[in-house]
């Protein structure tokens, strides 16, 4: 029984284990948004950049989506924040779900690729939310809970003020 405790207790560990990359240079992302932005592009920009790390079939990450949308309606105004989702799913499927729940922030489908060019864990998790700026990751959950309108917004205020300075 030891034994396979300290398994388990093993197992959850690397698991859940994440590598912080808070700090540390954004890998160079590339993909086009359904709109026509090109990521590769946008990363190169001064910009704040909120990804959203997202997939069709998790029941967190539709969940979010209204705190998403307010957050985007909060910097409408703003050419300086950008909003990005990477669904991991293909065009159809992502296109159902957003006919149910629309998204306000620009998506790119089929983002395995480059979403796992972000992965922290040694199992991806869902939802992702990552800010860049300046070619830096200036923040990084994949939490799942709690108030994320909140979280992401004191992070973008954060990181507008730091760039400011």
């Amino acid at each position: 029984m030891p034994r396979q405790l300290a398994l388990l207790f093993l197992l959850f560990a690397l698991f859940s284990s994440s590598c912080n990359i808070e700090g540390k240079d954004a890998p160079m992302l590339a993909g086009e948004t359904t709109s026509g932005i090109e990521l590769s592009d946008l990363m190169k920009t001064d910009n704040v950049i909120v990804i959203n790390v997202w997939a069709t079939w998790c029941g967190t990450c539709i969940r979010e989506i209204p705190d998403l949308n307010k957050l985007v309606g909060d910097y409408e105004e703003d050419s300086t924040v950008s909003f990005i989702g990477l669904c991991d799913d293909n065009r159809d499927k992502m296109n159902a779900i957003l006919e149910m729940h629309p998204f306000s922030y620009q998506q790119i489908p089929n983002a395995k690729k480059i979403s796992s060019k972000l992965k922290t864990r040694m199992v991806k998790t869902y939802p992702q939310h990552i800010i860049i700026h300046q070619g830096k990751v200036m923040f990084e959950n994949t939490d799942g809970g709690g108030d994320i309108y909140r979280l992401l917004k004191t992070r973008i205020q954060e990181v507008k003020m730091h760039a400011s300075q």
